[in-house]
């Protein structure tokens, strides 16, 4: 009796191939880590103000883009901008961007 062969190819050797991954960072108001694209990212510019813009250069700090008033002012708060960034925001740059979202936390 002739046992048949399988033919297998190359491709259904290799591992299956696994999802894209989602880069992960946390929100420096309320510290829950979320996927990058629900965040918004500040940083500092080269006077040192406070600037939001996802593509800044140097270190940035992550903020729920959903609660953005409240996290942003409990990132304020616990002065974790400076602790993020590791340098001290500009105290007027800070109030300024506060000014823009009103308190929205969802409870």
């Amino acid at each position: 009796m002739l046992k048949k062969q399988l033919s297998m190819s190359p491709q259904s050797l290799s591992p299956p191939r696994m999802a894209e991954r989602v880069p992960v960072r946390t929100c420096v108001g309320c510290r829950q880590s979320r996927p990058q694209p629900t965040l918004v990212r500040f940083h500092l510019d080269e006077r040192g103000h406070l600037c939001q813009h996802r593509n800044g250069a140097g270190r940035g700090a992550w903020l729920c883009s959903d609660t953005i008033g409240g996290c942003f002012e409990a990132a304020v708060e616990r002065k974790a901008f400076a602790r993020a960034l590791r340098q001290t925001p500009d105290p007027a740059s800070i109030r300024t961007l506060g000014q823009e979202w009103p308190n929205n936390t969802q409870e």
